[in-house]
């Protein structure tokens, strides 16, 4: 539901080296726990290869997209 709306892989100017579902799988970690970027699981990929696809989805809307996406479909509710 969400790959439609990521980015294609060219964006960054090259191919991605890590599956596009790690590294969301990664961002949606952070965001449950609460964890600091710094302290992922080593079964993620690199913490600032993470950290920097969540900037630069930010800085595009993506996530914003995403989550109004989610919202509509009755997925992810208001913030806590």
């Amino acid at each position: 539901m969400v790959e439609p709306m990521l980015p294609l892989p060219k964006w960054m100017g090259r191919p991605f080296k890590q599956d596009r579902r790690d590294i969301v799988n990664a961002i949606l970690y952070v965001v449950r726990s609460s964890c600091a970027w710094r302290y992922l699981p080593a079964d993620f990929p690199l913490w600032q290869t993470v950290y920097g696809h969540f900037k630069q989805f930010n800085e595009r809307g993506t996530t914003e997209r995403i989550l109004d996406e989610l919202r509509e479909q009755g997925t992810v509710t208001g913030t806590p």
